[in-house]
């Protein structure tokens, strides 16, 4: 049997990571960890939740849809959700769009986004309305255009437009756009035409705006806390079953691409598959901790990703990247998808215990009064907003945290989405109009 082209099949993977990814939000992850509290105060002010000045770039770009969703057109909260879920779900189809457009004469080149893919992005849907997804989507398509310079027109428009998008998304910026902030520097350096240097060292500038404003963000950063458990998270995020399947798959390429022997490939699918096989089994999932610890791989991983991209080109790598090695490439992403479909499936299911042990019950209850555990959330401080997003129009019921829990608000006392909710009696509102 004719195994797919390369092209083909990595165009499969790409479509298949597209599809895990969309499943996470007919799963209604986008309420988990901060997706709710986000949800709420978008549906509340109709206008951007900007946390972090020097992330607001990526807050615009996953949030414009419910903004002006709402602003004209008389919405309501399921229908915001709907839309906050589709702005983030966006980025991740243009940006493998413009990476298909941009390396369709180097398909193999693909196979770097993909395990970045599957590492930040479906590692990491416990907070998947993260800065660090929006950094990781817009880097690629940069550094293809970088690699691969078009000359038309629109082309150049996108690459500027990313450029601007990237100025604020994440304090990793600082490292990952280094890499293509030095390839529009040569490529502005050797360039034979003085408007297409000008060009490149005017995309330059941008970019170095964007890693100085990152830098700024890293010496002032809005959480010293949440940056110091940043740079301590690494080996949590290793634990993770996604991590150590693309960790086997990655050195079984390193392996073929030195020895030139496709059988480290085929190894590297079956130690995939028994890794994600034995986590099945033992039930040993994705936990929110190692889910929020993934976010430390853009600082890590990422950039040595776009350092290896940048060398498989340059020094025209790749022999052993044929149908054979594409195939079980492709083979190995759609493993990890479907691990990933499991995760979210898993997610959906405890959203559905999550909404009958409430609707069985009427005022503030806790978590474990219901049977479930606070370790089954990345974060416990939306909770109490999740439970008011999943009820009725009337909240008869609502989860409450211990007294030592941190809150941002009492959804009942700061008339949270009281546009959308009323309160009964029974959580402490004044009480839900007769029908």
């Amino acid at each position: 049997m004719r195994l797919p082209s390369v092209r083909t099949s990595m165009m499969a993977a790409v479509l298949l990571c597209l599809a895990a990814w969309a499943i996470g939000f007919l799963a209604d992850r986008i309420l988990s960890a901060d997706g709710s509290y986000y949800l709420a105060r978008l549906a509340d002010w109709q206008g951007f939740v900007l946390v972090g000045w020097h992330r607001s770039n990526a807050q615009y770009a996953t949030q414009f849809l419910p903004v002006y969703g709402s602003r004209l057109f008389d919405l309501g909260l399921e229908e915001i959700k709907h839309l906050y879920a589709l702005n983030v779900f966006l980025p991740a189809v243009v940006s493998f769009a413009l990476c298909l457009a941009w390396m369709r004469n180097a398909p193999t080149l693909l196979a770097y986004p993909l395990i970045s893919f599957v590492l930040l992005e479906l590692n990491s849907t416990f907070i998947i309305m993260g800065e660090h997804h929006v950094l990781a989507l817009c880097a690629w398509p940069l550094l293809a255009f970088c690699l691969f310079p078009e000359r038309r027109w629109y082309d150049w428009v996108a690459f500027y437009s990313l450029c601007i998008l990237s100025l604020r998304l994440y304090e990793a910026a600082v490292v990952v756009l280094a890499i293509p902030f030095c390839l529009c520097l040569w490529n502005g350096r050797t360039s034979s035409i003085r408007r297409k240097s000008v060009l490149w060292f005017a995309g330059a500038v941008l970019l170095a705006i964007g890693i100085g404003i990152s830098l700024d963000g890293i010496v002032h950063p809005r959480d010293v806390s949440n940056y110091n458990g940043f740079r301590e998270q690494t080996m949590v995020a290793l634990g993770s079953p996604l991590a150590q399947a693309c960790l086997a798959m990655v050195l079984a390429v390193l392996a073929a691409q030195v020895t030139g022997k496709r059988r480290y490939l085929v190894a590297g699918v079956i130690a995939v598959v028994a890794i994600l096989f034995v986590a099945q089994m033992t039930w040993h999932r994705i936990t929110g901790g190692q889910s929020f610890a993934a976010r430390t791989f853009s600082v890590s991983v990422l950039p040595l990703l776009m350092a290896a991209a940048v060398l498989h080109v340059r020094l025209r790598i790749g022999h052993a990247f044929d149908r054979t090695a594409a195939a079980c490439f492709a083979v190995f992403i759609g493993i990890a998808c479907a691990y990933s479909a499991i995760t979210e499936w898993r997610w959906h299911k405890l959203m559905v215990r999550l909404e009958q042990a409430l609707d069985a019950r009427s005022g503030r209850l806790s978590l474990p009064e219901i049977g479930i555990g606070y370790e089954e959330f990345a974060s416990t401080f939306p909770l109490p907003t999740m439970s008011v997003i999943m009820s009725g129009p009337c909240v008869t019921r609502m989860l409450q945290l211990p007294d030592d829990y941190w809150v941002p608000y009492d959804p009942v006392r700061d008339r949270i989405l009281t546009r959308y909710r009323d309160y009964a009696e029974s959580v402490g509102g004044p009480g839900c109009p007769s029908s």
